[in-house]
């Protein structure tokens, strides 16, 4: 019987390591056929040229939002009150105004809503403004450097203490004429113009009679501190 002396198994396993295993000149062959290989050059080039091609792009887009933006920011339509024209009697206010566009494109579907009230002067900070559900004047197209004539009157009869109130420098309230107006562009996009003024009788000038005989003494407005936002 012939049995296997350890050298015998010492060659056998020398020959098995040497089948499990690359020689050197074979891993330096598949290094060389990995850097050879074509498509692996194309895939290390192309994933870069992607991600940069994809930024260009988010790039370009944002530069193309911000040019329009811009233009229709410059040819879009500006809309508020203009004109603010006043007069009255010793127990009637009247308040009337006008609409003005100040941009470059026609505003349509121009509407106007606003209250006159005594309020308190200063007006509390953050103050809540009773804005009017129905408008004055809606559905109107005011030209470009235009002023429409949308004017608005408001009639507040005064009671005798308010009149006391109003006409004196020193007092805690003042008349106030406040609403917004509501309009769109020629991008059929969608504005406001928030306003508030209130009222200075000037007790300095000497009153004059009108045509029916009532007293009319002069008015002048100032604009308020807050209710002043737009789009």
């Amino acid at each position: 019987m012939e049995t296997e002396t350890p050298e015998a198994d010492h060659e056998h396993g020398k020959s098995g390591e040497r089948k499990c295993c690359q020689s050197p000149d074979t891993a330096q062959e598949t290094k060389k056929s990995w850097v050879r290989d074509p498509n692996i050059w194309i895939a290390i080039f192309t994933v870069p040229a992607i991600l940069i091609a994809f930024w260009a792009l988010r790039i370009s887009q944002e530069t193309l939002r911000v040019s329009q933006d811009t233009e229709k920011r410059q040819l879009r339509a500006y809309v508020a009150p203009a004109n603010m024209r006043t007069s009255g009697t010793d127990s009637i206010i009247e308040v009337e105004f006008d609409v003005e566009n100040f941009g470059q494109t026609p505003a349509k579907n121009c509407s106007v809503s606003g209250a006159f009230e005594i309020l308190p002067f200063p007006l509390p900070e953050k103050h809540l403004f009773k804005i009017p559900a129905a408008p004055f004047s809606q559905n109107s197209i005011i030209t470009p450097r235009a002023t429409k004539p949308l004017t608005v009157k408001v009639h507040r009869t005064l009671t005798a203490a308010e009149k006391t109130e109003i006409k004196s420098k020193e007092a805690n309230s003042r008349l106030y004429v406040y609403g917004v107006l509501n309009y769109h562009d020629i991008f059929n996009e969608a504005h406001f113009t928030d306003f508030c003024s209130f009222i200075i009788i000037n007790t300095n000038t000497r009153p004059r009679k009108d045509s029916a005989g009532r007293t009319l003494r002069a008015i002048s407005w100032a604009d308020c501190d807050q209710h002043t936002d737009f789009n």
